[in-house]
């Protein structure tokens, strides 16, 4: 969920004017800039409005999982919340404003959760049984990362200790914590998470599932290096999936609102290369599409629920025997220099007496940070 800005307009040629005939071809660069954008919004305009199922809810296989043993048997919990700090969190904030304003929502980069996000995250690792996975909610930590590279053997030490060492490296050197981006790591099996949607939670998570059945773990990353459409499609795909067979409506509106957008910004980015004199018409016109299409489809939900009902409720669903996830945990491993921290409302409150019976089994035992 990274892809804001097209990687490919780093290419563009540079146009230099120096005589007429530059400024009437600049002019004409221009016009047609202007005709592709307004080419581009109208196709998307058209393609969304057939409310087009591009992400149709699929899940991903349970079975088989290759996991590796080390990471299972961590005793660590499996979700830790980031200390809050809060100069760091409102530059965050304010870092996220483009992304922001292209999925259209002021959860994106946000840098505070609150339950449903972390209740969300909790039950999905519970029902996947993912208990090699660490989720990192807003927080900075490259030291632990680097010694959960080490111990991730699902992935080839050749790839762990060159792809592996510059993810690591690139997450110390350029923080999510303040920049933003909530991505999955498979060679630390971890999940960063700095936006407040419960959606874009769960389609990290799917690339974590999407991973831990993979044999050739290294090779898988390295195919995403190149061709990320596919697997962003498998894992929005099982995040709506997951949202379906619980009939979460108000979920599946918010995965529609947020993913379909997000997938048109790698659409955009697979495309750019095809359409180089055409480049930011064709990302924007996809994301547009996303945005478009996404509230169509919500229009449909109760018929799309019927239709899911008819085809996989009667498909058994095997689940492997492992073991239980950990409770979360509040942490203050954000290995960032002391500063003085009011903690005030930023933190989410646990569950208290009265409701925790509704809650999820991982949340029993949810600690406030020390102030």
């Amino acid at each position: 969920m990274k892809s804001i800005i097209p990687h490919w307009m780093f290419g563009q040629p540079m146009i230099e004017i120096e005589s007429a005939r530059n400024r009437r071809c600049k002019s004409g660069v221009k016009t047609a800039g202007v005709k592709g954008l307004f080419g581009a919004i109208g196709l998307a305009v058209l393609l969304a409005c057939t409310g087009c199922h591009v992400l149709s809810p699929k899940p991903i296989p349970s079975s088989p999982l290759y996991l590796p043993p080390p990471l299972v048997a961590d005793a660590d919990s499996q979700i830790e919340v980031g200390r809050p700090v809060k100069w760091l969190d409102v530059a965050g904030w304010v870092w996220g404003i483009p992304s922001k304003v292209l999925l259209w929502d002021s959860r994106i980069d946000r840098h505070r959760f609150t339950e449903p996000t972390i209740e969300t995250t909790a039950e999905y690792l519970q029902a996947n049984q993912l208990a090699h996975i660490k989720v990192r909610m807003n927080q900075y930590a490259p030291l632990e990362d680097f010694r959960r590279l080490r111990k991730n053997t699902t992935v080839a030490w050749p790839y762990r200790y060159t792809l592996g060492l510059l993810s690591v490296g690139g997450e110390a050197i350029l923080p999510g914590r303040l920049i933003g981006g909530d991505h999955f790591n498979p060679f630390t099996q971890t999940v960063h998470l700095y936006s407040d949607v419960p959606a874009i939670a769960l389609h990290e998570l799917g690339h974590a599932k999407d991973f831990a059945r993979r044999k050739y773990q290294g090779t898988y990353a390295l195919a995403y290096l190149v061709t990320p459409l596919w697997h962003e499609t498998v894992a929005s795909r099982d995040a709506l999936s997951y949202l379906y067979q619980r009939h979460d409506r108000a979920g599946i509106v918010e995965a529609n609102r947020v993913l379909y957008p997000a997938y048109g910004t790698y659409v955009g980015n697979a495309l750019g290369p095809f359409s180089l004199g055409h480049s930011l018409p064709t990302y924007y016109g996809a994301v547009i599409a996303g945005h478009l299409n996404g509230r169509m489809l919500s229009r449909r939900i109760d018929e799309d629920l019927r239709r899911y009902d008819q085809m996989f409720a009667s498909r058994p669903v095997h689940q492997p025997v492992l073991p239980t996830v950990t409770p979360v945990a509040w942490t203050e491993q954000t290995e960032i220099p002391d500063f003085e921290v009011d903690l005030g409302d930023e933190s989410p409150a646990p569950p208290t007496d009265t409701d925790a019976s509704s809650k999820s089994s991982c949340l029993d035992d949810v600690a406030r940070p020390p102030i």
